[in-house]
């Protein structure tokens, strides 16, 4: 008997029974990818902006460590001269703070005669002078030179506070009862910006972001110790009504200040232009 024939496989289906249908079919896919394509390209360009390279991200890495290898140490600075010319004027020129608040008013009354409220007040008119001296030279003059004007200027101030404690120990044979409080006005307004802009702009310079707020409080250390030795014994000056030794003091002091603070202030400067020279 013979064997039946197997039957033949079915072939597969096509895609496209007709030329026109495929023609559609394909119309439509490139339709579909060119509306995806723009969206597709502009993901890609926002991803790769939003993204920061990897360059940008050492570099940022590295300015932060290169700031900290440029600054010196605390222990470095410390020992350095610039520090011990910015802490020393800044410790003298405490004592005038205390001058101010405690000596003034009986300069007045022993000295020229004011009775104790009006020496308390225009006492307090003295005072008024650091005031305008951190707002108006402080702020609208200071600010706005250059370093080498910041150097004479506080050089100028710093001389101010030499010359008029000097001119007050002479005394009211010498001096007249009038020009007492003008000078004490101009002593106040010569002495604030000395005592707190460049010592904070030093602090600053050399303690860098993580340091300056210790060497803010090295200054401050220093002018309360200074003060705490030199106030007893001015104190006990001034209650014998000797106060031409107390206002010698504080002219010596505002010369020794003379010489620092503007020394300091001069070699910082001229180290920031070698940086920018040779960057």
């Amino acid at each position: 008997r013979p064997r039946p024939r197997p039957r033949p496989r079915p072939l597969a289906a096509p895609l496209c029974r007709q030329p026109r249908d495929c023609a559609a079919s394909s119309a439509a896919a490139a339709a579909a990818c060119s509306a995806l394509l723009p969206w597709a390209s502009a993901s890609a360009a926002a991803a790769a902006a939003a993204a920061p390279s990897a360059a940008t991200r050492s570099k940022a890495k590295a300015a932060p460590a290169a700031e900290e290898a440029s600054s010196p140490s605390a222990l470095a600075a410390m020992a350095s001269l610039d520090f011990w010319l910015m802490l020393l004027p800044k410790a003298m020129l405490f004592t005038y703070t205390q001058f101010f608040m405690n000596y003034i008013p009986q300069l007045l009354h022993a000295s020229y005669g004011y009775d104790h409220g009006q020496a308390a007040s225009l006492g307090g008119v003295a005072q008024g002078g650091s005031v305008i001296g951190l707002l108006v030279v402080g702020n609208m003059i200071y600010k706005g030179l250059a370093p080498g004007g910041k150097v004479k200027l506080v050089a100028l101030l710093l001389a101010v506070c030499a010359a008029v404690p000097l001119a007050l120990s002479l005394g009211p044979e010498v001096l007249p009862q009038p020009l007492v409080v003008p000078l004490a006005v101009l002593w106040g307004l010569a002495y604030a910006l000395p005592f707190y802009i460049p010592p904070g702009e030093f602090a600053m310079q050399i303690g860098g972001k993580s340091a300056t707020g210790l060497f803010s409080n090295l200054f401050d250390a220093a002018g309360f110790t200074f003060s705490a030795l030199w106030n007893p014994w001015a104190s006990s000056l001034a209650k014998d009504g000797d106060f031409r030794v107390v206002l010698l003091s504080q002219a010596l002091f505002g010369a020794l200040s003379l010489v620092a603070m503007p020394l300091c202030m001069h070699r910082q400067a001229a180290r920031a232009a070698s940086v920018k020279k040779v960057a």
